[in-house]
């Protein structure tokens, strides 16, 4: 036996037909009714079957997608509120320090002016370091009684922050 080539089979196939062409190619009624009763059954067995189950799954995606965003929308907003009432309390917490360092100015102000008109009086810190003590603070609490003014000076201050 003699072994087949590519070329003997083709060849002899190729020269068989009558019509000169492929059964593909050439109109023929029977195969283009056969083909759209087949396409027909298996258009009417998808609308039957798959469709609904890919437009039931489309619709739930959809109003994933759908319900993600209102949701992203209600946190942005509420970011946005926190923002706001952040941005006022803070702006608050400004004017309330600003206040507070002003008025720590103006008391260490006042308070220098005193110590320095007594000193040029000639009446010392001790003034200062007795009233102190007489409030209840010992003398290992006064340690410098150059730092007393300022010690009443932060006193105000506080006292003030706590009202």
């Amino acid at each position: 036996m003699e072994p087949v080539t590519l070329t003997t089979t083709v060849v002899p196939l190729a020269a068989e037909g009558d019509s000169g062409g492929s059964f593909l190619v050439s109109p023929n009624l029977g195969l283009m009714i056969w083909t759209l009763l087949v396409f027909g059954i298996t258009m009417y067995v998808l609308s039957k079957v798959a469709f609904p189950r890919i437009q039931e799954a489309l619709d739930k995606r959809a109003n994933l997608i759908r319900d993600s965003i209102d949701e992203a929308e209600k946190t942005r907003n509420e970011a946005n509120e926190i923002l706001k009432e952040y941005r006022g309390r803070l702006k608050e917490a400004r004017e309330q320090a600003d206040d507070i360092v002003a008025r720590a100015r103006k008391t260490a102000e006042t308070t220098t002016a005193d110590a320095e008109g007594d000193r040029l009086a000639g009446v010392g810190y001790p003034r200062v370091g007795d009233a102190l003590r007489g409030l209840g603070y010992r003398d290992q609490q006064v340690r410098h009684e150059s730092s007393a003014p300022l010690l009443v000076a932060f006193g105000d201050c506080a006292a003030d922050v706590d009202r």
